[in-house]
C-alpha cells in the first residue's frame, strides 16, 4: 500500500467533516510528483481527480481549492487523530493559475501541478487512464459521503510513486465470464521484478474499508450508482475507451 493510500484510510474522516464533495460542482486535476522539480516519470507520479470547495488530504498536508477565485490553501495537518481538517489559520493562501504547468512545492515532501478544472461529470479518461482507484469514507454507504479521491492509474505501468524502501506496484485488468476484476501487484524491489504479492479486486465492490475499483469501461456509472446523490466527475461518455 502506498503511503497515500495509508494516509487516507487513516484520516478521511477528517476530510469531510469540515465540508461535503455534495455541495462540490467542479473537480480538479492533481499531479503529484516525488521530487522538487516535478519530473514526468509515469512511475513517479499520482495523479488523481479531487472535489473543489472540500477540504482535502493530498500527500501529508490539508489543502482547499476555491472554485470562486483560484485561491489555493494549505493547512498542516491536526495534531491528533480525530480533529478537524481545514479549520486552523492557512500556512499557505494564494492564488494559482490552473493548468499552467506550475511546479507547486507547498512543502519539503510535497510537490504538485494542478492539472485542470472541470465540471461534475465531464470527464474524460486518456488511453493511458484505464484503472480508476476511489476513495470513500464508509464502505458500507458511500452514498452518505460520497467519494473524495480518483486515482488514475495505466495498466502494466510500474509505479513507485510514494512507495518506501525501493518496492514497487502494478495493476492489471483481468476480465473474466462473470466478473472484471483489478488485480493490483506489490512487489518488494523496484521496477516491479519478481516476485509480487497479487490481490484481485472485482469492478465495483468496495473493498478494504473505503477503496473502489473499476476499469475504463465501467467507472461513470459505477460511482454514478454506488454514490447517486454525490457529484460524479467522469463523462458518461468515453470516447477512448474503445482504443484500448
Amino acid at each position: 500500500m502506498t503511503k497515500g493510500w495509508a494516509l487516507l484510510a487513516l484520516l478521511a474522516a477528517l476530510v469531510l467533516l469540515s465540508s461535503s464533495p455534495a455541495a462540490a460542482t467542479d473537480f480538479i486535476k492533481v499531479k503529484e510528483y516525488d521530487d522538487a522539480e516535478c519530473t514526468e516519470d509515469p512511475a513517479r507520479i499520482q495523479t488523481a481527480l479531487y472535489p473543489v470547495d472540500t477540504c482535502l488530504i493530498i500527500g501529508k498536508q490539508r489543502m482547499f481549492l476555491h472554485s470562486s477565485n483560484s485561491s489555493l490553501q494549505v493547512f498542516a495537518p491536526p495534531e491528533g487523530r480525530g480533529g478537524r481538517g481545514c479549520v486552523t489559520a492557512p500556512i499557505l493562501d494564494e492564488p494559482v493559475t490552473v493548468g499552467d504547468g506550475e511546479c507547486l512545492n507547498l512543502d519539503d515532501t510535497l510537490h504538485i501541478k494542478i492539472e485542470s478544472l472541470f465540471p461534475e461529470g465531464t470527464y474524460q479518461l486518456s488511453p493511458e487512464e484505464n484503472v480508476v482507484n476511489a476513495f470513500t469514507v464508509f464502505c458500507n454507504d458511500p452514498d452518505m459521503t460520497g467519494f473524495n479521491y480518483y486515482g488514475l492509474y495505466n495498466q502494466n505501468q510500474c509505479y513507485t510513486y510514494g512507495l518506501e524502501d525501493g518496492a514497487s506496484e502494478r495493476f492489471e485488468i483481468k476480465k473474466e465470464e462473470n466478473a472484471t476484476k483489478i488485480v493490483k501487484t506489490d512487489y518488494k524491489s523496484p521496477n516491479c521484478e519478481e516476485p509480487g504479492t497479487a490481490a484481485e479486486y472485482i469492478v465495483g465492490e468496495c473493498s478494504l474499508g473505503h477503496f473502489v475499483f473499476t476499469d475504463a469501461l465501467n467507472t461513470h456509472g459505477t460511482y454514478a450508482d454506488l454514490a447517486p446523490s454525490s457529484n460524479d466527475p467522469f463523462s458518461a461518455d468515453q470516447p477512448n475507451v474503445n482504443s484500448r
